[in-house]
């Protein structure tokens, strides 16, 4: 988490009991950001200002981009970011209209929504933000091309439970499936190669009333990998 003293552009002492935790890779969805864009001024500055920063037009991608295309890393990261950033600077936009303001004692985020919140919190420049969140996409992006990963969530099961099953679904190094985020106690994110990440899954499914759900992602999170 990214403990904030000041808000995006915006000076004075933070006072209000709030904080606000930004979403990682996983959030993504077609059309996200496009209902705010359409009535925030803050909001459509900041897809501008995305857009010239990294010379695409980063409206276009969010708005238009298929489900697959826009679960590439690549593409996720820069999307999320600034949707986040966008919703962020319309809400300020919209207290400000009314004589409000919002001063959160404290910014987070899950994963990559540690760089939207550390923005949030002028901690790190839009710009770098974003910076960043392509670099970031491209190191990813490649380390998948050469080995095929993915993500999972498994419902019903405890902790240990999982372990259990990513021990039996591991062959070896370079099939390895491990725990990766302990979301609550029976709701637990598995990361690894996609043959075991596969197997692990149909482990969970073959347990009576267990559910296990691929995540919308190209990368793998929060693991030995």
């Amino acid at each position: 988490m990214t403990d904030a003293t000041v808000p995006d552009d915006q000076s004075g002492t933070p006072t209000d009991p709030i904080a606000i935790v930004f979403p990682g890779q996983g959030s993504q969805a077609p059309g996200m950001g496009k209902l705010v864009f359409e009535h925030s001024e803050a909001a459509r500055a900041t897809f501008d200002e995305a857009s010239s920063v990294l010379g695409m037009d980063v409206a276009k991608l969010c708005f238009d981009s298929t489900e697959d295309d826009l679960a590439t890393t690549h593409n996720t990261q820069p999307a999320v970011l600034t949707t986040s950033v966008a919703i962020f600077r319309a809400m300020r936009e919209k207290l400000n209209e009314v004589g409000g303001t919002i001063s959160p004692r404290l910014f987070g985020g899950h994963s990559q929504g540690l760089f939207s919140a550390a923005v949030a919190a002028s901690a790190l420049s839009f710009k770098d933000g974003l910076l960043l969140m392509i670099e970031r996409g491209r190191l990813m992006g490649e380390f998948n091309v050469r080995r095929p990963v993915g993500m999972a969530a498994i419902i019903g099961l405890t902790a240990d439970r999982v372990r259990e099953l990513c021990d039996d679904a591991t062959e070896g190094d370079h099939s390895r499936v491990d725990v990766a985020n302990l979301n609550d106690e029976t709701q637990i994110v598995i990361s690894g190669d996609v043959s075991a990440l596969e197997r692990a899954m149909e482990l969970a499914k073959s347990l009576k009333g267990k559910a296990a759900i691929r995540l919308k992602l190209k990368v793998t999170s929060h693991t030995p990998l």
